[in-house]
């Protein structure tokens, strides 16, 4: 399975790597000039020039810009009305996104193998074991790692989009058009089935800081919430696969796993479908995680292009980045 996943993972990272995060949301509506104030032309031209985000700040805009934006202003208003600057981050990945979620859902219905009776009961019996056990030694353990996983990769993704899915305190308004957590809860599972939307609709929102409140904050932002999704997806990595240090040495060898893991994916649908759940949703991890290391200063500095990298790895490497990411930043703003 991780060689299937690294190659596509890296494909995947062409077009994430190649579009820098968008301009954010500016805070507090810093920035932005109403539909009723008017400035000249040249004028516009130089607040433009300096509107460039600082990418060590993580998105935010030059003091510069903003004094000067001041004294624009309350200078007297002249010919030509400015239009209103929509600084929401539009994620070019979008239609990527969509797609993928529509090939999935029609390959689950059409293509994925376990339609018969026979299989379909078999897939029953297989839910009711996990369910009374989740770790249960009688199930194939490279599908129990990847059942468990799916468990693991929804609560990444909620610590990684629920900063940017809140509310501004300041002007009160949602940062996103859609919620965020009916998908997001949902994909703890449906998987990407719920997650893949919410990727497709959602908007990228860069400048968010520590004072900002957004759904599960103090339980997300919690670093002891970090370390024990980092200590389960060690546990899963090395204790439920064979051939780890955990594993007794009676346990199935790795072959016979994965002559019994081939079977049950090439029989089953839940097996099937599952595991092409883990591997899109390991790759999709790509574009939140780039934009959260955005968020909180990390992209763009020395070395993160590599600990982008590293934190790709399947399923230890997003668990580690919600255990050893920085704080979200102060704000001009939360001063």
């Amino acid at each position: 399975m991780w060689r299937l996943i690294v190659p596509l993972q890296l494909v995947f990272l062409c077009p994430v790597w190649a579009f820098h995060v968008p301009s954010p949301c500016l805070r507090r509506g810093r920035g932005k000039l109403s539909k009723s104030q008017t400035v000249p032309n040249h004028q516009l031209d130089a607040v433009h020039l300096l509107r460039r985000p600082n990418h060590l700040g993580g998105g935010r805009y030059s003091d510069l810009s903003s004094q000067f934006e001041g004294a624009l202003r309350g200078r007297p208003q002249e010919t030509e009305t400015a239009s209103v600057v929509d600084e929401t981050g539009t994620n070019p990945l979008k239609p990527v996104f969509l797609l993928s979620w529509a090939l999935f859902i029609a390959y689950a219905i059409l293509v994925a193998p376990g339609k018969d009776p026979a299989a379909q009961e078999a897939d029953k019996v297989l839910v009711l074991k996990l369910i009374t056990n989740p770790v249960d030694p009688e199930i194939n353990r490279l599908f129990n790692f990847v059942f468990n996983a799916l468990g693991v990769l929804p609560a990444v993704f909620m610590a990684v989009l629920l900063p940017g899915g809140g509310v501004d305190p300041q002007t009160g308004e949602k940062r996103q058009k859609v919620p965020p957590l009916p998908y997001l809860f949902s994909s703890l599972a449906l998987g990407f089935f719920a997650t893949g939307p919410y990727l497709a609709l959602r908007s990228q929102q860069v400048n968010v800081g520590f004072s900002d409140e957004f759904p599960g904050k103090k339980l997300l932002e919690n670093r002891l919430f970090g370390l024990g999704l980092f200590a389960w997806a060690c546990w899963l990595s090395f204790g439920i696969l064979p051939g780890s240090v955990f594993s007794e040495e009676s346990r199935q060898s790795w072959d016979e796993v994965v002559r019994g893991f081939k079977e049950l994916w090439s029989q089953q649908a839940l097996v099937h479908v599952s595991s092409l759940d883990f591997l899109i949703l390991s790759i999709a991890f790509a574009d939140p995680l780039r934009e959260d290391m955005t968020r909180r200063g990390v992209w763009g500095k020395e070395g993160g292009g590599l600990r982008f990298l590293l934190h790709l790895f399947p399923l230890l490497g997003p668990s580690s980045w919600i255990a050893t990411r920085p704080p979200l930043p102060s704000l001009p703003d939360d001063q």
